[in-house]
Parts: structure tokens; sequence; C-alpha cells
């Protein structure tokens, strides 16, 4: 099937062919690519620490395209139906990998698509010799992501059906029997309080806000390409470039309203969340910070300073500290009995 120019929530379109580059891109190809080499040694500099044999095992699903020959590791609220439908024109099975009027029936139709799979059974041959990336986004905004997708309006009803009478059960245990119809005013803080559950009790946490390392083991997978959600656009063509297409397909910023509208909602949402449980986040999901070089945001900062009048630094070596004086009196428990 003949691939044609595609066109994905506005952010892809045809461009014409450059014979030469100016100045200025060159410099900012250089720079991309400095940035790219930190972020891969950053990365595995992390796995080298890492001594849990779980972290090196291979992920449970990495889609491949023979074509192209490349896999990526889809990892949800990070560009992953985008990419997915560019997969899936990648292999001739999308005429164009764009989205219909109907943005989130055409969204589920691309999710239940027939990807072709690498498994520890099948097709891992191709690992060392395809061309692997993946993007990752900050925590703390996936999180929120996650949340206002699945929570807010307009309501996913799958969601609400999966997950939140669960919420509610721990969340208001006031409410004896809760119904479908209050899952319309869960809050961000009980979400939260639902992910912190999971996590102590040994709930497997949804692929949407699961940790970006287990979903795509770094570790396992010697990744040649981390894209991050902050520099979506230029990391998307890099991909393409590196995987001879840039003449074919480009992504633009048209369409693209992550930096305009999350940055500056973030901030309200997790006023909402207790310090501790902004620290439980940070301790959940400490993996994914440092693997993918994430620091804690400008925002999680202000409110912990307009709080206390301290650094989150200080905060968070309080929590810490009173989770490991937790620990070691457990253990003196055990040895006892």
């Amino acid at each position: 099937m003949k691939k044609k120019n595609i066109q994905i929530q506005n952010i892809v379109k045809k461009l014409p062919v450059k014979d030469t580059e100016n100045l200025e891109k060159v410099k900012q190809s250089q720079n991309l690519a400095a940035e790219q080499r930190n972020r891969v040694r950053h990365m595995r500099n992390y796995c080298a620490k890492q001594i849990n044999i779980t972290d090196h095992r291979l992920p449970g699903y990495l889609f491949f395209t023979d074509n192209e020959r490349a896999i990526y590791c889809p990892i949800p609220k990070v560009a992953c139906s985008t990419w997915k439908q560019v997969m899936l024109w990648f292999d001739g099975k999308m005429d164009d990998p764009f989205l219909l009027e109907d943005k989130d029936k055409d969204k589920e139709r691309v999710h239940t698509m027939p990807f072709n799979k690498i498994t520890l059974r099948e097709n891992a041959n191709r690992l060392p010799i395809y061309y692997t990336f993946l993007f990752v986004r900050h925590p703390y905004d996936r999180l929120l992501s996650a949340f206002r997708n699945k929570f807010l309006k307009p309501f996913n009803d799958i969601y609400r059906n999966l997950h939140g009478v669960k919420i509610l059960n721990i969340t208001r245990p006031h409410l004896k029997n809760p119904t479908i119809n209050h899952t319309r005013s869960i809050s961000f803080n009980e979400f939260v309080t639902f992910v912190i559950h999971c996590v102590d009790h040994g709930i497997k946490l949804d692929v949407h806000w699961e940790r970006m390392t287990l979903l795509c083991r770094p570790c396992a997978v010697k990744y040649d390409f981390i894209g991050k959600m902050d520099t979506l656009i230029d990391d998307s063509n890099a991909v393409l470039d590196e995987l001879g297409v840039k003449k074919t397909v480009r992504f633009t910023t048209s369409g693209n309203e992550y930096k305009v509208n999350v940055k500056d909602m973030t901030s309200g949402f997790y006023a909402q969340i207790s310090d501790e449980n902004i620290y439980r986040i940070y301790d959940i999901y400490k993996g994914d910070f440092q693997a993918f070089g994430y620091d804690i945001p400008w925002y999680i900062s202000k409110i912990i300073y307009e709080r206390t009048k301290k650094s989150w630094q200080n905060i968070f070596q309080q929590f810490e500290n009173k989770a490991k004086n937790k620990i070691q009196s457990r253990s003196k428990g055990s040895q006892k009995h």
C-alpha cells in the first residue's frame, strides 16, 4: 500500500523538499543530537545501578515495523495515539493515520488495531538490529493528564465503570453503595489517593498511570532514542529523520496544545494534594524521575514553599526519614516474634 502524506490532530503535514539547510537548523540539529546523547547516557547510568532482575526483563509489549526497521514502546499519555497511527501507517495498515471527526471513537479503533509485537518468544531477534525509541513525560504531568482524560468532562464511561466505584469505595467509605453517577465528581485528590492505595496494597496500576520504567523497561531494551513530551515536535521529527522519512511527513506545532494549556492548570490541581501525598507520588515514580532525568517541577516547589516556607528537598527528606523509621520499626517487630 502506497504511503500518503498524513495529518494527525493537525500536527503532521506534508512539507516541500528543501535542498539545503540553513545555519540555524544545523545548529538546532547539533543541539538536539547532544541532548539525545545526554538522555541515553543518563538512562544507561541509571540502569547500571539497578540490581533488581525484574528491571532487566523485556517489556510486555513492543511494536515493530519491518518496513522502517523500527521498534516503538508506547506509553499512554505521551503522544501514544499519534505514534501508534504512524507505526500502523508505516506497515500499510492505515491509508492515512489521521483522526476522524469522532476523535474518541477513532482513537479506540487505533488502539485495537493489529500491531506487530515483539515478545520474549517471538520477534525478539529484531531488537539488536532495529532502531528502538520511546517517548516519556514528566511523572507529575503524566499523572494529571491521565486523571483529566479518564475522569473529567467529557467523562470516560469505560474508566468510570472500571475504576470509578473502586476509587469511591476507598475515598468515600460513607457511600455504602456508590453508583456510576457518583463517579462524575471524583477529584484529583481522590484519584491520587487511589493510586497510592493500589501501590501500598500491591494492586497493579492501570497502564495509563503505570510507571514508565515498568512499561518500557529501559534497562532491558537499550533504546536508541528517548523523546520527551516537552520537546515532542523536535524529537518526533528527529525519529522521522533517522528512519529516512523526513521528506514525506513532518510533525508541526499546529494544534499542539500541550505547553499552552496543561502547564497553566497543573499547579491548581496539585494544590489540592497534601504535602505527604505529593511526596508519595514522587516516591512511587522515583524510577521514572531517575531513569529519564526529571527533577521536581517548579510548580511543586512553589506549592511546598508557600505552605511551609521550606524547600521541597527539606520536606521530602522529612517524609523519607519517616518512611525509613516505619520500615525499621516493622523489621524490629517481626524479629521479636
